[in-house]
């Protein structure tokens, strides 16, 4: 008897609040649904949000009365906008639950994955003189392609599978993929319109004069605004998860977003650099015009030191594949010896003596 006693006062707390929250009237327009499709509206996706978030928003949407109700719809500015954005989400999750699971990846795909089409690195066995030290420290240009640096962990899958499962994200791998920009668009309705419904609520509580309470049986009395805010709660509740859930999309576009501008700007300075060494080369082999430039060491704006890694670099690599580079590296040595004595031209002409020995 006491426990339903309880029940039957918070019953006709929840009712008489809902009293003080009798909406003026709407004007019907051609984006207006009724009380009874906003209401089987709201019961939709908060029963999407409860499965993938394991929440239990839907069952108290059922204890929300019509007069409050009402009112809350007066937030909203598109009524059948949010139909239809909530219509096409319960779509896509009723097809995904539909389809079959995607195969797993093949070893193929696998191997074509970016992170394995990294160019490999040159065999690191530079040949260094003994006459020089700085100019031997002097690195190659990289020109290696980058993959992007695509998210990954526990938190972004947790986040990720929700995400697919409310058919924001596709199946399978999604490291490298953004929201569905459709879908992703029709979530922003959906908040909009949850943002607009907890202002009407906030509204509606605000308008009630603090002395007003709600006698009940027994002497008992209480603030009628507390009741107001009481089921305000609810709402609040609903508009709060389904910002995390826009900003979870939002998070994802951005890691894919961060992605590639980090991706583009390595390969950017990596093209350059391979622009840089195949101009360095061609000059290598051009005996007849060396290039100012590259007959100049570093301290006096050239890029000697750059030539030499380079070289270095090519002889290397020659001997590596099996290469007799003895003679290539005996130029190498002269070129160093001449760079030590400031002699920059001579060791340029010897540089390409050596480069010319090595690639022949």
């Amino acid at each position: 008897m006491v426990r339903k006693g309880k029940e039957m006062k918070n019953l006709l707390l929840l009712v008489l609040g809902s009293a003080l929250l009798v909406s003026p009237s709407v004007a019907q327009t051609s984006r207006s649904i009724s009380l009874a499709e906003f209401r089987q509206t709201l019961s939709d996706y908060l029963t999407i949000t409860d499965e993938y978030r394991g929440t239990n928003y839907a069952p108290l949407l059922a204890t929300v009365p019509d007069a409050t109700l009402a009112q809350w719809y007066t937030g909203v500015q598109d009524g059948r906008g949010f139909q239809q954005a909530v219509s096409g989400l319960k779509a896509s999750v009723e097809a995904r639950r539909n389809s079959p699971a995607p195969p797993a990846p093949s070893t193929q795909a696998m191997a074509a994955s970016p992170a394995s089409r990294r160019p490999p690195l040159a065999p690191q066995s530079p040949i260094s003189s003994p006459f020089v030290s700085g100019i031997a420290a002097t690195p190659v240009p990289d020109y290696s392609l980058y993959p992007p640096n695509w998210a990954s962990g526990p938190d972004w899958s947790l986040m990720t599978s929700e995400l697919q499962g409310l058919g924001y994200l596709p199946s399978g791998n999604v490291s490298n993929v953004g929201c569905d920009v459709d879908k992703e668009a029709q979530l922003s309705v959906i908040v909009s319109t949850f943002h607009g419904i907890a202002n009407a609520a906030d509204q509606i509580c605000e308008a009630i004069p603090d002395e007003t309470v709600i006698v009940l049986g027994e002497g008992t009395t209480i603030p009628a605004k507390e009741v107001c805010y009481g089921i305000d709660l609810i709402i609040g509740a609903f508009n709060s998860a389904f910002d995390i859930i826009l900003t979870e999309c939002q998070t994802q576009d951005d890691l894919v977003d961060a992605g590639n501008a980090q991706a583009g700007y390595n390969n950017t300075v990596s093209l350059y650099n391979l622009e840089f060494r195949l101009m360095v080369e061609d000059n290598l082999g051009n005996t007849a015009s060396p290039m100012g430039l590259f007959e100049l060491p570093a301290a006096q704006g050239g890029y000697l030191e750059s030539v030499r890694a380079i070289v270095n670099n090519i002889i290397s690599d020659m001997a590596y594949a099996g290469v007799s580079v003895t003679s290539a590296q005996a130029a190498l040595s002269t070129g160093d010896v001449y760079y030590g004595q400031g002699k920059y031209k001579s060791a340029y002409k010897e540089y390409q003596t050596a480069y010319g020995l090595a690639v022949d």
